[in-house]
């Protein structure tokens, strides 16, 4: 069997360190498989700065920035848990009034990516997918509580594009 650990909490952001203080509600002592993340939906939603990469070596990032603190996070969990596998959800894009659609996909996104091949993290890319972005429509309602949140059917539509991901990870 598997055993899960969901300590996200709705309305965490990257910065300041936001979704690395949900770890700590993970059980400690755990030989941890996997760890999947998500994150900066909210960061960019608050216009929230977001940094850039750091040069290879670093190892005192600037968490006040949404990819300081992923950078942060992504280092701290391969160093804690150096033999599970990190896995990232790069978010499709929200289409709720007044989110910046645009920054999410050309600023935030392209910096993720590079944050994260930095520090050798998967990532599943939702934004640029064509086929997931046909398929899923954000609209409310639709895959979508509110244009933000998936609703059951939008989690159905997820799992077709999360799970072969995981497999071929773990294949």
């Amino acid at each position: 069997g598997v055993n899960s650990y969901n300590v996200s909490v709705s309305g965490a952001a990257l910065a300041d360190n936001g979704i690395f203080k949900q770890l700590s509600k993970a059980p400690a002592g755990v030989d941890y498989d996997f760890v999947m993340l998500n994150g900066g939906v909210n960061d960019v939603w608050r216009s929230i700065a977001l940094g850039e990469v750091s040069p290879a070596g670093t190892t005192e990032f600037d968490t006040t920035t949404a990819i300081g603190a992923l950078e942060h996070l992504l280092s701290t969990i391969k160093a804690t848990y150096p033999d599970a596998e990190v896995c990232y959800v790069l978010n499709y894009v929200c289409v709720q009034a007044g989110y910046p659609s645009d920054a999410f996909r050309n600023d935030f996104a392209p910096l993720a990516r590079a944050a994260c091949e930095k520090w050798g993290v998967h990532y599943l890319d939702l934004v640029d997918n064509a086929q997931f972005n046909a398929e899923f429509d954000a609209s409310a309602n639709v895959h979508t509580y509110d244009g933000v949140h998936a609703n059951t059917e939008g989690y159905v539509v997820l799992t077709k594009y999360i799970a072969p991901w995981l497999e071929e990870i773990f294949a």
